[in-house]
């Protein structure tokens, strides 16, 4: 069994921070003859047969902790814990969006790399499906030069929310790319995209 000096701090007592509540039951325990109290309640459960019970004294303190802490108006407690350990912190909000990971290229084997016009390009990821009749839904080719126009896929043969397979416009210029699924998510007004990574090369 391993021990302990009485000055050493225990694994969970160097965790402890100071402030006012820790100390509110040392004030109170100063307060208190407990021996008085103890005297008076020996003779409780003073009985020759049974089982053992807990001293009277140590029921006594669970008794006035319940009265302190889950009495009738908690409120004062909760607000009094606030004031003491709460820390204002701001999370940011996750809106599902389309997540693309990797466009596959099938007409030059690469991924994250090629497009190849005319030819089957697959986008794997999650939450890629979108409404076709939707002009402003679906995948988009958006030139990395400024001014020029994005396209829009509309040779769609496959649309899941896993994986989206289409046609490469015959068409496209050559140049650099980026791709974008945009979709509304769970019946949402809110328009939201999720783009390759990676540059394309038309």
């Amino acid at each position: 069994m391993a021990w302990k000096n009485l000055k050493q701090l225990g694994l969970v007592d160097g965790f402890l921070i100071e402030h006012k509540a820790l100390t509110e039951f040392d004030e109170v325990n100063a307060l208190i003859d407990w021996a008085r109290i103890e005297n008076f309640l020996s003779n409780i459960h003073a009985k020759p047969r049974g089982e053992k019970s807990w001293p009277p004294v140590m029921i006594f303190k669970a008794l006035l902790l319940q009265s302190w802490y889950v009495g009738a108006n908690p409120a004062s407690k909760v607000r009094n814990a606030v004031r003491d350990d709460a820390r204002v912190t701001k999370v940011e909000t996750v809106k599902p969006a389309p997540l693309p990971l990797e466009y596959v290229d099938l007409g030059s084997g690469e991924t994250n790399g090629h497009l190849t016009p005319g030819n089957i390009g697959t986008v794997n990821g999650n939450r890629l499906k979108f409404d076709p009749a939707k002009a402003d839904e679906g995948v988009f080719l958006i030139p990395s030069k400024d001014g020029e126009k994005e396209t829009r896929i509309t040779g769609m043969q496959k649309n899941k929310p896993g994986q989206l397979v289409f046609l490469i416009p015959g068409n496209l210029a050559k140049g650099n790319y980026r791709m974008v699924v945009r979709a509304r998510m769970d019946g949402s007004s809110e328009l939201r995209s999720g783009y390759i990574e990676a540059t394309l090369r038309a």
